[in-house]
């Protein structure tokens, strides 16, 4: 065994010497997996706020938030991590659906795929803002960079990108529905 040691501690089985290091997770996992607008702070990965369901309910209702997405396998495991989380949750398939329930306002929130069949994300919260709803919008994009400059002249409070993660999701919607107006 000794022998079979030295062999492996020289580098002949393909070992170095280098001390072992261990990995270190990176100290905000969270924020790896989403893109901000500037003006908006990113909420604390350390310190969830509104972190239960109770503390989510205002005057005796849930919060509404309008999930928008083409594929029913995401639209309904987000619709279960969001009721799951206290929200009172209306699923949608396509923008178009959204624009003819003619609700998009009781809503505290929407979150909404980018890559929609006929009218994109995009296209449904500038449409949305011209008929006068200032819904905050968080939108999910596998190409988050790019969509960021046009998100952000549009409306969007948040651009997460893809895939997307559940405790940046639900930071992001905590931190919406926390603050007034």
């Amino acid at each position: 065994m000794r022998g079979l040691a030295r062999k492996c501690n020289s580098g002949e089985y393909g070992w170095s010497r280098a001390p072992f290091r261990p990995v270190q997770a990176p100290a905000d996992p969270a924020r790896e997996n989403y893109v901000y607008r500037s003006e908006i702070p990113p909420p604390s990965v350390q310190h969830r706020r509104g972190g239960c369901a109770e503390e989510r309910v205002n005057d005796n209702r849930k919060h509404l938030v309008f999930v928008v997405e083409d594929d029913d396998e995401v639209r309904v495991s987000t619709r279960a991590l969001l009721e799951a989380s206290g929200y009172a949750v209306r699923e949608f398939a396509s923008g178009e659906d959204v624009i003819a329930a003619g609700e998009a306002g009781s809503a505290g929130c929407i979150v909404l795929d980018q890559n929609l069949p006929g009218m994109s994300g995009l296209d449904l919260i500038r449409q949305l803002r011209a008929d006068g709803v200032r819904t905050p919008a968080i939108m999910v994009s596998g190409n988050g960079k790019q969509l960021v400059a046009a998100a952000t002249g549009a409306g969007v409070t948040a651009v997460l990108r893809k895939p997307i993660s559940a405790e940046a999701l639900e930071q992001w919607l905590a931190h919406i529905l926390s603050t007034p107006g």
